[in-house]
């Protein structure tokens, strides 16, 4: 964590906080020695969000747009996204009544407490001391925003208000607003990223997630309280069924909207017989007629289209899908994995 942390981190940090770099690795250094030896929720884990929120941002150009401040905050939040997990959900930490979610009335407790971890330790490591009066609230405001937008509590509601932006004709990158709904969209796909990583990759990230959950499954049924979904190890015969029902119906519908965006973006660029852009053409364009020409496009283009999103990220994702459950072997190596 600290040397991808250094390398996205030091030279984005020198340029919006003018600070000497030695002050990031050692801020590095601390949130690497804060994050537990969980299964899934540890320095591996926020180090693989950093790569993969950075290089959405990138793919969909909003990192271009994006001032100093904005992209230090992006980074920051992504390595300190789960900073202190306890390796058990907020729904846990409810209902064991643990001490978090009293401190924090049981709201997104852990991504609370992960944006005040983090605002902590860039105020006892000296991050801060550079940073311009001005800055400072914006930097914070925008760190909390991005560490919460990894809650998946609201994942539908939020997959859904960005899919009507989206079709919105004044939607634009240039807008800070829809620019920073953008970059939360790009943390939240992220955050549950490693079902876009190749199968190898993607099987072991989901076999470290399972056994977490199965350990606060154990803590749960200790505590004489309900054992939560997905974390029985009774049940470890469904886990091809769980991590393909993920994939399709929690992950599949985030990237395609960032796909659709992408496409937008690329649309901008490509100019028509008419000398218009095709964006330019569609901004009249009501929203459902819009939907369906990217939709359309998407899977007509598919093979030469420029869309890293599409043709890595939710290839992967399809092919990923149909592994967990049309390959016996997958089941009996990650069952006997788990048992």
């Amino acid at each position: 964590l600290e040397s991808i942390g250094e390398y996205f981190l030091v030279p984005l940090c020198m340029s919006a906080f003018h600070g000497p770099q030695e002050v990031t690795k050692v801020f590095m250094e601390r949130v690497a020695a804060n994050y537990s030896s969980n299964p899934y929720h540890n320095a591996l884990h926020a180090a693989q969000v950093l790569h993969s929120s950075m290089w959405l941002t990138r793919g969909l150009g909003v990192d271009e747009l994006q001032s100093q401040i904005e992209r230090a905050a992006f980074a920051i939040a992504a390595v300190c996204h789960d900073i202190k997990h306890l390796g058990r959900n907020n729904q846990f930490c409810v209902s064991s009544e643990h001490p978090l979610a009293v401190v924090y009335n049981n709201s997104r407790v852990l991504e609370n407490m992960h944006a005040a971890s983090c605002w902590e330790l860039m105020q006892s490591t000296g991050m801060l001391q550079t940073v311009r009066s001005g800055d400072r609230a914006a930097l914070r405001s925008q760190i909390i925003e991005y560490i919460l937008a990894t809650d998946m509590s609201e994942h539908f509601e939020v997959v859904s208000k960005f899919r009507v932006k989206l079709d919105s004709p004044d939607f634009s990158m240039s807008i800070a607003q829809d620019r920073m709904f953008a970059a939360r969209m790009c943390i939240k796909a992220g955050d549950i990223g490693h079902s876009a990583l190749p199968w190898d990759l993607h099987e072991r990230w989901s076999i470290c997630c399972v056994q977490e959950f199965y350990e606060q499954g154990d803590e749960e049924r200790s505590l004489g309280l309900p054992v939560s979904p997905l974390c029985d190890r009774s049940a470890v015969g469904d886990v091809g069924k769980s991590q393909k029902g993920f994939i399709e119906f929690v992950c599949l519908p985030l990237f395609e909207v960032l796909a659709d965006q992408e496409l937008l973006g690329i649309d901008a660029q490509v100019p028509t017989k008419s000398g218009a852009t095709v964006s330019q053409q569609e901004d009249d364009a009501p929203a459902p007629a819009l939907r369906r020409r990217i939709s359309s496009r998407r899977a007509s283009q598919l093979e030469n289209c420029p869309q890293k999103i599409q043709r890595h990220c939710i290839a992967q994702l399809r092919a990923n899908a149909r592994r967990w459950v049309e390959e016996p072997e997958v089941t009996r190596r990650v069952t006997q994995f788990l048992t």
